[in-house]
């Protein structure tokens, strides 16, 4: 077996009986009916996706689909360890139940599969393409700068980890999309699991960046294999809590994941934090001002976030800098210059 989907399910039926028929079309049209598997762990949906997959397992006998059920809810983590686990390919792919192969995507991971087998990499990235709920294509997400089209790098080498986190435009190439990573399945053997990963929304973080912490390699490809749906995720919370998934999550890589290893916390928490603008941050802020204080705000400093930067931040949310900023998206542009014009006289 080389390729396992792990794909975690909590009642979204009408989204993974969809993924489910594009991938096991693409598996008949390429012909890798014995080479991959789908492994579904369901985390007693209530919505009637076991009866679905039955019909989806009993109607495609030829292929190696499994489908576990918890008897409870056990969270988003544990959900994703448990599926993790089932795997018995070489290779897999934590699959988003609302993600979906993109024309000719499967023999675009083959292709990944074959490049890092060939250059001894173990975890290939690419670029996604977003789509809203109902399908409609919105935009391509790039990880990297725009003009990079692959890249690799080696995280034994502190210059080339340095230039890679400078490269980064979004929170895709810190491994935070799921759908979008290839992994070597023996990795989540290889690595030891901490258990303060469970809560996060980011367990498997805990063994891809323990991973490459080793001194290992990534391979970053620009050119996308999947269509990831665009939605509000409830279970990550609004303002504060939304924030603090990530600020939380990737602290906890930085001491946890990296402790002992070839990545310097400091360079991977500033870049963790460069794709986390604070001006965009100012409308949380606003809303949340004493939740932020004392829940995000010491995050900000423990990720090198300068204390002039805080500054700026705060004063961005003051009514003077509003007013001002609404007086200048209000007034014509010609009053604007006469008063300049006039203020330094």
């Amino acid at each position: 077996m080389i390729l396992s989907f792990c794909i975690p399910t909590y009642n979204r039926c009408a989204y993974l009986v969809r993924n489910l028929k594009i991938l096991i079309e693409q598996i008949e049209q390429t012909q890798k009916i014995g080479l991959i598997e789908i492994c579904i762990s369901d985390n007693a949906s209530t919505d009637g996706t076991e009866d679905e997959v039955s019909k989806i397992i009993n109607n495609n006998s030829s292929l190696s689909i499994k489908y576990s059920k918890n008897t409870k809810n056990l969270g988003p983590d544990c959900n994703f360890l448990g599926v993790m686990k089932m795997a018995t390919g070489e290779y897999s792919i934590l699959w988003g139940d609302d993600d979906f192969l993109r024309e000719g995507g499967l023999n675009r991971i083959f292709n990944l599969i074959d490049y890092g087998k060939n250059n001894g990499l173990d975890i290939m990235i690419s670029n996604t393409s977003i789509i809203d709920p109902n399908g409609k294509p919105l935009f391509i997400k790039n990880f990297l700068r725009k003009d990079i089209k692959e890249y690799t790098v080696d995280f034994s080498n502190p210059t080339e980890t340095k230039a890679y986190f400078f490269l980064l435009k979004d929170m895709g190439g810190m491994l935070s999309f799921i759908s979008d990573v290839i992994y070597k399945t023996n990795i989540i053997y290889e690595i030891p699991f901490d258990d303060r990963f469970v809560g996060t929304h980011y367990a498997f973080l805990c063994f891809w960046w323990g991973y490459l912490a080793k001194g290992n390699k990534l391979y970053y490809n620009s050119e996308p294999f999947l269509n990831e749906t665009y939605q509000y995720q409830a279970a990550y919370g609004l303002g504060v809590d939304r924030l603090l998934v990530d600020y939380y999550g990737y602290t906890l890589v930085a001491d946890i994941a990296l402790a002992g290893g070839k990545i310097n916390r400091i360079d991977f928490l500033q870049a963790f934090q460069g794709l986390h603008s604070l001006l965009r941050s100012r409308i949380v802020l606003l809303a949340e001002q004493t939740q932020y204080n004392e829940r995000i705000l010491p995050k900000l400093k423990e990720c090198g976030v300068e204390e002039s930067e805080l500054k700026s931040l705060y004063e961005s949310i003051s009514t003077s800098y509003i007013l001002k900023n609404i007086f200048y998206k209000v007034m014509p542009e010609s009053v604007i210059l006469y008063l300049k014009k006039h203020k330094k006289r």
